[in-house]
């Protein structure tokens, strides 16, 4: 299968930790998945012609071309619009109302949760590389948040941050907050928010840095609000790292927590629970949870089967007309 696939960060996704410091992209990751689909297919044997925000790059394989141009080629599109190629689109969050056009049969959300939100049911699971990752099961005494707090001066709020803080604080657990923004009055806000409750603020932080946090954290906590939270990429990047999650009961925390992996909370007494009970979860089950079900290869097997369905119903159509 001959794919183009269209990414609108250039390659690759910046690893370097920035700390307490506003960012443009505060979360990358969008750049980073649509990164790893392009490696997974090329490495599944399909022909891959990546346009990655027209940068040139050395490939990594030899079957995924970095172009700069959009090429008519090929079996599908992915990422752009053709009214005579098939394509497909994924679709990471809930559309704003001033971009609604990008509902449709030809979208793939990222969870069953999002899609059925949205009025639809086709979905692709975001993935991961498990080399990313640092799997361990000794843990140190702390437990972790970490999240894209946005332009918005509430997003902390919305991500459950005061969640986090009030459980750990009412159960004399050390936790660590990262993640950043690119409003360094946000910022400001939520280090002091954390000193306040005997937190530690870390800023942001990538690459091998957040991958060792995760790997020696008791457990991660995603108590987000957000109903139409679209997946939350850092459940899954706990689970690859051998570490238990502690989230709240919005639709997609239940589709990707189970009982063997993690807690689904309601109250703040359901957290504090879970913090009291988190040595009953075993590592081995959370790091085998995220390689069957948040793998690339998966997720690239998943898009392939998506792929050939568009074509077959792009044939069928352009065949009937």
């Amino acid at each position: 299968m001959r794919i183009l696939l269209y990414s609108k960060f250039p390659y690759a996704l910046n690893q370097v930790s920035k700390g307490a410091k506003p960012i443009k992209e505060p979360s990358g990751a969008a750049a980073y998945l649509t990164d790893l689909l392009a490696l997974g297919l090329a490495e599944l044997g399909c022909e891959v012609f990546y346009y990655a925000d027209g940068k040139m790059v050395d490939s990594v394989h030899d079957s995924l071309q970095f172009v700069t141009e959009f090429r008519e080629d090929v079996d599908i599109w992915h990422n752009l619009e053709s009214d005579s190629i098939p394509w497909v689109r994924t679709v990471h969050s809930f559309p704003l109302i001033e971009n609604r056009n990008i509902l449709g049969p030809n979208s793939i959300y990222v969870s069953r949760s999002l899609a059925q939100q949205c009025g639809y049911e086709r979905y692709v699971h975001n993935a991961l590389n498990p080399s990313d990752f640092i799997y361990s099961e000794e843990k140190e005494n702390y437990f972790l948040f970490i999240s894209s707090f946005g332009r918005g001066e509430r997003r902390w709020w919305l991500k459950g941050l005061d969640i986090a803080l009030e459980a750990c604080k009412a159960s004399g657990v050390r936790l660590i907050v990262a993640g950043t923004t690119n409003n360094q009055k946000i910022i400001s806000f939520v280090e002091n928010l954390c000193k306040e409750s005997g937190a530690e603020y870390v800023g942001d932080v990538r690459g091998e840095e957040k991958a060792s946090l995760l790997a020696r954290a008791k457990a991660l906590f995603f108590p987000t609000r957000i109903e139409k939270e679209g997946f939350g990429l850092v459940v899954a990047e706990a689970l690859m790292s051998g570490t238990p999650v502690i989230a709240s009961n919005v639709a997609v925390c239940k589709e990707l927590v189970t009982e063997k992996v993690g807690f689904i909370c309601n109250t703040i007494k359901d957290y504090i629970a879970a913090i009291e009970k988190i040595e009953n979860i075993r590592s081995a089950d959370c790091r085998a949870h995220a390689m069957q079900n948040f793998h690339y290869l998966e997720m690239a097997r998943s898009y392939m089967k998506q792929y050939e369905m568009q074509i077959a119903n792009f044939k069928q159509q352009n065949s009937s007309e």
